[in-house]
Parts: C-alpha cells; sequence; structure tokens
C-alpha cells in the first residue's frame, strides 16, 4: 500500500510540475479599441449616438460651475438636473472620460475638434 502511496503522489507530483511550466495557449488576447470598426447594428446606432451627443454638449454650459467655483463669470447658465442640484461639474468628468474613448473611434479630422471651443 506504501508503495502504491508512493508512486500516485510520485505522479500526481510529476504532472503538476509538467503542467507548471507547460504553454499554454493564451485564450484571451487585448487590442487596441482604434482597432474596432462597428457595422450597422445596434451598437453602431449606439455609438453615433454618444458621438452625436458628446459633440452637441455646450462647453460654456459645461465649464460653468467650473467658472462659478473659481469665483469667475461663466459665459452661459449650467445645465440643470444634476448640475444644479450639488452636483455641480459631475457631468463634466463623464465628458472627459467619454471624449477620448468615443472620438477617435469616428476619425474625427483634427479641424473638426480644433473648433469644439474657440471661444
Amino acid at each position: 500500500m506504501n508503495l502504491l502511496k508512493t508512486l500516485l503522489s510520485t505522479s500526481a507530483f510529476a504532472i503538476a510540475s509538467v503542467a507548471l511550466h507547460a504553454q499554454l495557449p493564451t485564450k484571451v488576447e487585448s487590442f487596441p479599441v482604434r482597432d474596432v470598426r462597428l457595422t450597422a447594428s445596434p451598437f453602431k446606432h449606439a455609438e453615433d449616438m454618444d458621438i452625436r451627443y458628446l459633440l452637441g454638449i455646450d462647453p460654456d454650459r459645461l465649464l460653468a460651475p467650473y467658472l462659478k467655483e473659481a469665483g469667475l463669470s461663466p459665459k452661459a447658465e449650467n445645465y440643470t438636473n444634476w448640475e444644479n442640484t450639488g452636483l455641480d461639474g459631475h457631468i463634466g468628468g463623464h465628458y472627459l472620460s467619454a471624449f477620448p474613448i468615443c472620438m477617435p473611434l469616428r476619425e474625427i479630422r483634427r479641424s473638426s475638434a480644433s473648433g469644439l471651443y474657440d471661444k
């Protein structure tokens, strides 16, 4: 019985050793977002709507809570809802996160992007 235990434990150790050193194929591989191109689908529609929304945000209204907090006069009133009920400026963080993710997907030309805030 001891011989059987020894053989089994040695075999298990050998198998575990080989498994630890084996080169297993990579199952998941990351890639840059810029390599993703959506075709006609609900996902493409959602992407287009997100980009349209981001480009439609008025920079003066977006910046208004920050200007007020700094003691400066804003050029426009800030957005309503979250932006005037104690979370003033909250949307700015979402905008700063979403813009660099969405805009490269559309390959917006530098000339059109530079006109986003020329005031």
